[in-house]
């Protein structure tokens, strides 16, 4: 759907068109910031998370070792 509007609106050419464009490209840019920062957020969890079960594990081993 985007892209079709996209593509009519360059073919057209006139001012408001490029207005349109312009305001739609700062649209998807704020999109894909935002999903780029949903992914981040996830993989730091996701991260953060395994550090922490690692950090137990780790303790867990040392004290059957001793």
């Amino acid at each position: 759907m985007m892209q079709t509007l996209k593509a009519d609106l360059q073919s057209c050419g006139t001012d408001s068109a490029k207005r349109h464009l312009k305001k739609l490209s700062g649209k998807e840019a704020r999109f894909h910031r935002d999903v780029n920062h949903c992914i981040s957020k996830k993989l730091v969890a996701k991260a953060i998370d395994t550090v922490y079960r690692l950090q137990g594990c780790h303790s867990w081993c040392a004290r059957d070792l001793h």
